[in-house]
């Protein structure tokens, strides 16, 4: 987060309604401005904590990202059990 320009949040603001993250909080530490899909309790928290944010309905992921060709045992090597990946 230290690096980070700009957190681009694209949660569902229906979904995500009633739940919560530390998302505002870490935008807030780190100084790092946030773009939103909509209003929502993100909103309300970014206001409250005063990050620049900016709500852009019409944001969203869907046919823009693609998966990168990944080395795959590499991936799973890191989210694998510490001992095994020690003596490995």
């Amino acid at each position: 987060m230290n690096e980070t320009d700009l957190v681009v949040c694209s949660y569902d603001t229906q979904v995500y309604q009633h739940k919560s993250s530390g998302l505002a909080w870490l935008a807030s530490h780190f100084d790092v401005p946030v773009i939103l899909r909509g209003e929502c309790w993100l909103s309300r928290e970014l206001l409250r904590l005063g990050v620049p944010f900016v709500i852009n309905p019409s944001l969203t992921t869907h046919g823009a990202l693609q998966a990168a060709q990944g080395d795959i045992y590499y991936r799973e090597s890191l989210y694998a059990d510490l001992l095994t990946w020690l003596t490995e």
